[in-house]
């Protein structure tokens, strides 16, 4: 339910399911990576690890799963009533779709 509210309504239910495995996964992993991931919900789930690393590797290369496209819904719910939030980033050499320069405020989230 929680990845459900956290995505929205007009996301498929088998890719809310493997958002949730991969959630859960990674909040049992002691490290971001695919193998320890699928591994972790494998210890959870108790499905075969192999099956639980496959179904991790397929979601994160799915190009129909865009982290962006699922901001809109899931950030209004992390964020809540607050009227600040700080948000750490860590500078790379990859480049992101954001709005707000550095050091400026970011424009309002809308409701």
């Amino acid at each position: 339910q929680f990845v459900r509210n956290a995505v929205g309504e007009d996301v498929h239910a088998k890719r809310v399911l493997s958002l949730a495995n991969a959630t859960l996964g990674t909040m049992h992993a002691a490290a971001l990576g695919v193998t320890t991931i699928g591994n972790a919900l494998a210890q959870v789930r108790s499905p075969d690890p192999k099956a639980a690393v496959k179904q991790v590797d397929r979601l994160l290369s799915n190009s129909g799963v865009s982290p962006w496209e699922l901001f809109g819904s899931w950030v209004p719910m992390v964020v809540g009533g607050r009227t600040q939030v700080v948000v750490a980033l860590k500078e790379t050499s990859r480049s992101w779709p954001c709005s707000a320069a550095v050091n400026e405020p970011a424009p309002p989230l809308e409701e």
